[in-house]
């Protein structure tokens, strides 16, 4: 075994010597042909230029070289795959880093941080002195507790409870905007009824705030105490937002009757010229049209005129609102 082991080590040298001779011999053999080459296509050409043949022995050298020894090609090809690999672990541990959320720890309320409001899915530190709230990337003690050193050094060293308090304040104030903001959805659905009954009786919009407003708080005080009275003076009742519940229900009806008149298969106008208090010339329109089986009729729009009232403006103003709302 001993003697076949060194047979084959020596068979391997010879073999590597035999390589290296071929390969001084042929790198020996191009050199010489392009150094010939070169004198040959020098003489009557420019200094900067080139033969074609020599550049074909350049690229035939080249690639005899990289043939004859690929050692050197496939380090090049190595050190070009190692240099992506660690170019796309580069871009990985990036977007490991990027893609990690931090959580708040109730230990930082010692330095005075609390979580913001509204920051549940990523975390928010938020300081509870200027109220400034910071990114997730600084939910770390360190630069939270650079943020305070730098901005409210006159604090540092205060007890948890200093902050306790901070914390308590912040929340009441958060309720209490909360309530300023926010109104209850009876209080809203009552303003609506109001304005329509406003619009039904064709009473000024007013007159709510002026009339309504303060007998159903006076009533409200006497018959059910002074809770429901507080309630009901936080009902929206203003003469803007009167007009403005009366809009949204006209605008409402009308989208109705209009959905209506697209399902059915046939539907009839009746037109009607009037003027309204200001003397203006209005265009009412009535609709005819048939739902589940039965006919009904509804009020569909009013048009405004302009000053000559003829047909062809009738017919324009009318195919516009047609057209517009989609019923062709």
């Amino acid at each position: 075994m001993k003697a076949k082991k060194t047979f084959e080590q020596k068979l391997a040298k010879f073999d590597s010597k035999m390589e290296s001779s071929k390969q001084q011999s042929i790198i020996k053999f191009f050199q010489k042909k392009t150094s010939s080459e070169k004198q040959v296509s020098g003489t009557g050409e420019e200094r900067g230029r080139t033969s074609p043949t020599a550049s074909v022995s350049g690229e035939l050298l080249v690639r005899t070289e990289e043939e004859i020894n690929p050692t050197a090609s496939n380090l090049q090809h190595g050190l070009k795959r190692s240099c992506n690999v660690d170019m796309d672990y580069a871009e990985t541990s990036k977007k490991r880093k990027g893609g990690f959320i931090r959580q708040y720890d109730n230990n930082y309320l010692e330095l005075g941080f609390t979580i913001a409001p509204s920051s549940e899915n990523l975390p928010l530190p938020m300081c509870l002195v200027c109220a400034k709230i910071l990114s997730n990337d600084a939910m770390k003690p360190s630069k939270l507790i650079r943020h305070f050193h730098s901005r409210h050094s006159n604090l540092v060293g205060k007890p948890l409870a200093y902050f306790k308090r901070l914390l308590s304040e912040t929340e009441n104030e958060r309720t209490e905007m909360l309530k300023m903001t926010t109104t209850d959805k009876a209080l809203i659905k009552s303003s609506y009824l109001i304005a329509l009954q406003i619009s039904k009786t064709k009473k000024p919009y007013a007159i709510v705030e002026d009339l309504v407003k303060p007998c159903m708080i006076a009533a409200g005080t006497e018959v059910l105490g002074p809770g429901a009275a507080n309630k009901l003076q936080a009902m929206p009742l203003s003469n803007d937002t009167v007009k403005r519940r009366i809009m949204d229900m006209a605008v409402d009806v009308e989208q109705q009757v209009i959905e209506q008149v697209k399902k059915s298969k046939y539907f009839a106008i009746q037109l009607d010229e009037s003027t309204d208090l200001s003397n203006c010339a209005i265009l009412n329109c009535f609709v005819r049209y048939e739902n589940e089986g039965s006919i009904i009729e509804e009020f569909l729009c009013c048009l405004q005129l302009p000053g000559r009232t003829t047909s062809s403006e009738i017919f324009r103003s009318l195919n516009n609102y047609v057209q517009e709302q989609g019923l062709d």
